[in-house]
């Protein structure tokens, strides 16, 4: 039964119009591509306030086979908690080794994602740091 789970979470999925709209939204914001090299995804909770999201995270799979955290909330939402209600929701579903890697310049995230157990477990090709959560 838990071999069946662990295939069924790694299977990619196709992102919908909206989604690829909002992702394409935040990477505008940040002035990084890095929401749009995301090609698919494991799984997603996305987060809607009056019918357009405001929010996403989701696993996708880096490298072909790493099981990968995205997140992406709207500038204008920031600070509102919305990270960590759609961090919390995924988290709940995926059980599996979770890897996430964020930009040394954003250093308040460490604190954020170490909330949720992830650990820093190394510098990622100079300018990111490689997180794991297991």
């Amino acid at each position: 039964m838990k071999q069946k789970n662990v295939q069924q979470g790694c299977k990619m999925k196709q992102f919908s119009s909206a989604q690829l709209e909002f992702l394409k939204q935040i990477s505008l914001q940040e002035k990084e591509d890095d929401w749009l090299r995301i090609l698919g995804y494991s799984e997603i909770i996305e987060k809607k306030s009056n019918g357009k999201i405001i929010g996403l995270a989701g696993v996708t799979k880096r490298y072909f086979l790493i099981p990968s955290l995205f997140i992406a909330v709207s500038k204008n939402e920031r600070g509102e908690g919305v990270a960590s209600e759609i961090l919390s929701n995924l988290l709940k579903k995926w059980k599996l080794p979770l890897f996430l890697t964020y930009y040394k310049k954003k250093s308040h995230l460490e604190q954020f994602y170490s909330k949720f157990g992830f650990r820093k477990i190394l510098p990622w090709f100079g300018k990111r740091i490689l997180c794991i959560k297991v």
